[in-house]
C-alpha cells in the first residue's frame, strides 16, 4: 500500500472528476480519509514509528480530504507541524469518552448481546491502557457497534446527518 499510496488517490481523484466530465450521475464528489494514531503505524523492520514522509504525500488531491490523529510528542506530529499542516488539539478527557460509551451502550444495537459485551470490554480496556481520541470511539462505535434502525427515513436522515459532518 505504502509505495502506490499517491497513485491510489490520483485514480480515485480522477474518477471522481470524470463523473462531471463524462456526465454521470455523482455518485459522491469527495473521499475523506481517516488515519487514527498514525504515529502507532510501526515500521516492520524495527519496531518503531514510521516514516510516514515515505508514503503519505505532502499534498493531496484536489476531492480528497484526509484527517490524522498523532500523538503531539510523536515524529508524525513534527512531521505536519513542519509542513504547516491545519493542526487541532484534542484534549484527552476520560470521563467524556466513558460517557460516550455509556450512551452507545443503552442503544438498540445490531449485534447480539454477547458479542456487544466483548467490543464493549475490547473499548473499555483499551482506555485503561490508552489515551484513546473520540474520534477513534466514535469511529469505533458506529462502524462495529451500529445503531439498529426502524426505517428507512432514519436511516436517510443519519447519513445525511454523517454528510454534514464530512
Amino acid at each position: 500500500m505504502r509505495k502506490y499510496f499517491a497513485y491510489w488517490l490520483d485514480v480515485c481523484n480522477q474518477r471522481i472528476e470524470n463523473q462531471a466530465i463524462k456526465n454521470l450521475d455523482v455518485l459522491y464528489d469527495k473521499i475523506v480519509l481517516v488515519f487514527e494514531g498514525i504515529d502507532c503505524f510501526l515500521d516492520k523492520n524495527n519496531g518503531k514509528e514510521g516514516n510516514i514522509a515515505f508514503w503519505l504525500p505532502k499534498t493531496f488531491p484536489a476531492h480528497v480530504k484526509v484527517i490524522v490523529t498523532a500523538d503531539s510528542r510523536s515524529d508524525s506530529a513534527k512531521y505536519f507541524h513542519g509542513l504547516h499542516s491545519h493542526n487541532i488539539s484534542i484534549p484527552y478527557d476520560q470521563p467524556m469518552m466513558k460517557a460516550m460509551l455509556s450512551s452507545h451502550n443503552e442503544k438498540l444495537l445490531c449485534l447480539p448481546g454477547a458479542l456487544k459485551n466483548q467490543l464493549m470490554t475490547l473499548i473499555e480496556d483499551g482506555l485503561k491502557n490508552t489515551e484513546i481520541t473520540s474520534l477513534y470511539i466514535k469511529t469505533y462505535l458506529n462502524c462495529l457497534m451500529p445503531e439498529k434502525l426502524d426505517s428507512v427515513e432514519l436511516a436517510e436522515s443519519s447519513l445525511k446527518k454523517i454528510e454534514d459532518c464530512v
